[in-house]
């Protein structure tokens, strides 16, 4: 049989609050038994069975599916406490038109992205879509031929490493280097079939100091700190419920960069390698706005990540100021994000009705189990740099091609549960595989001044990623003592 849509009639404790049939928010479930009438919902009541935007949708309303049933019982048997009933009044709601909740059959789907932890993916894309990768590539060309090149960015990124160069000028002999880079990136990533579009915003600043032990060998040492802002959207706007913010979730993540390197060269040849240990900090905010809820949960992780970059090439001087630049590298990067646990802006209120929405403020807060990030690449790319000499000293402007092609491509699995889910199951979904094959434009420009300062500003881009764009500014100096 099923039940009419427009039944009211929440449960309070065991016992239904009217004679009637009634219906609690676990009442999309096949199966489910209510306590004071058997009403069975036919399969049409199930949320996995609700069109779905993607797959983290389908199985958080497929997870919902099977908590809800053995949380009725556990309810019968008065089993539950005061958390895990308001849970229980949530939880499988989006089929149908419950007074109290405020919404619509037709916004199911709706509501059941709201149901859906998506966000929890936007960490990963930060880690390896939306970051700045370690850009020591232009570094190392400075050190090689007295140009200054961008340094660290600060939080390493697998799919985005994109190093520029150039070659021009004389070293002018002294052993110690200095330098200080800042960088700005900006884009955004579309939504797929796992994951909410957002855009992102990152600044970041390094320094470092780096020894000439030879004629053709240095090493350094350099720090990065970048501050990533993400902002998130459902694509999906308010779910009957007027909340102008529905929908709209946010991140933030800031990252402190040590990162050792070294580069050794001899004629046109030259090999450079690095190691860089991040540490995150990430905080973020989800909305879980539909009809008459509205709710807003917390989340606070760190990350730990080691990247290692090897590498190498070859100069080849064209004639004239042209000069071209041959490389292949390798770059590894693995990351740790701890697990966390999502809190309520704010509690409810002592003795709170949990059949009121208005008064409910953590029942869908969910817990999440750590994740692991893993990308290797290779990169193959060309650099061909003009020399040009200037009264105040060397201008040269550049311009790099590269393609990367990551072997990691493979999606992550993601487990997690609702807080005060007293049951054993879990909720399991997948992240978007990474692209596989992309490639990135640089175009810049260095200068060697009279007096040995060097100076850049710099420009990166990617092409051929199927949901990203980004755009990447960096500026920076150097100076040798």
């Amino acid at each position: 049989m099923k039940i009419p849509t427009t039944l009211q009639g929440p449960w309070r404790g065991a016992t239904p609050a009217r004679t009637v049939p009634t219906l609690c928010l676990a009442a999309g479930i096949a199966g489910l038994v209510l306590p004071a009438q058997a009403q069975q919902v036919g399969d049409d009541g199930k949320l996995g069975d609700v069109p779905a935007d993607n797959e983290v949708q389908h199985q958080t309303g497929t997870y919902i599916d099977t908590i809800c049933p053995q949380m009725a019982e556990l309810n019968r048997q008065g089993q539950l406490n005061a958390p895990q009933q308001r849970l229980l009044n949530r939880c499988g709601g989006a089929k149908f038109n419950i007074g109290r909740e405020g919404f619509t059959e037709g916004d199911a789907t709706g509501v059941l992205q709201r149901l859906s932890p998506e966000e929890t993916l936007t960490i990963g894309s930060n880690h390896t879509d939306t970051a700045l990768k370690d850009q020591l590539g232009t570094r190392f060309s400075a050190l090689r031929a007295g140009v200054t090149g961008v340094s660290i960015g600060g939080v390493a990124q697998a799919e985005h490493g994109i190093y520029t160069g150039g070659s021009a000028g004389v070293d002018d002999g002294a052993p110690w280097g200095f330098f200080l880079n800042g960088v700005y990136s900006t884009g955004d990533k579309d939504g797929d079939e796992n994951e909410d579009q957002f855009d992102f915003d990152a600044y970041g600043l390094t320094t470092g100091l780096d020894y000439r032990l030879s004629e053709s060998l240095v090493v350094g040492v350099a720090y990065g700190y970048v501050d990533a802002d993400a902002d998130i959207d459902d694509g999906k706007g308010a779910v009957s419920s007027g909340n102008g913010g529905a929908g709209d979730s946010e991140q933030d993540t800031e990252t402190h960069t040590l990162a050792l390197y070294g580069t050794w060269y001899s004629g046109n040849v030259y090999f450079d390698g690095s190691v860089a240990w991040s540490q995150s900090e990430i905080d973020g905010e989800r909305s879980i706005q539909y009809g008459f809820v509205n709710q807003a949960a917390e989340m606070s992780t760190d990350s730990d990540q080691l990247a290692i970059s090897v590498g190498g090439g070859f100069n080849h001087h064209l004639g004239g100021p042209w000069n071209t630049r041959y490389f292949l590298r390798s770059d590894y990067v693995d990351a740790e994000v701890d697990a966390y646990r999502e809190r309520a802006r704010q509690r409810s209120a002592e003795g709170a009705d949990p059949a009121n929405p208005a008064q409910d403020l953590d029942s869908l807060i969910m817990q999440v189990d750590d994740q692991e990030i893993e990308s290797w690449q290779s990169v193959l790319g060309v650099n061909l740099t003009y020399v040009q000499s200037v009264d105040y000293g060397v201008l040269t402007p550049y311009v790099t091609a590269a393609w990367h092609h990551e072997f990691e491509d493979d999606s992550r699995l993601i487990t997690a549960k609702y807080v005060f889910d007293p049951t054993n199951d879990v909720l399991r979904f997948r992240s978007s595989a990474a692209d596989e094959d992309f490639f990135g434009l640089s175009v810049g420009v260095s200068s060697v001044l009279a007096n040995g300062t060097q100076w850049f500003v710099n420009y990166d881009t990617v092409l051929g990623l199927d949901d990203v764009s980004q755009h990447i500014f960096t500026g920076g100096f150097r100076v040798s003592f």
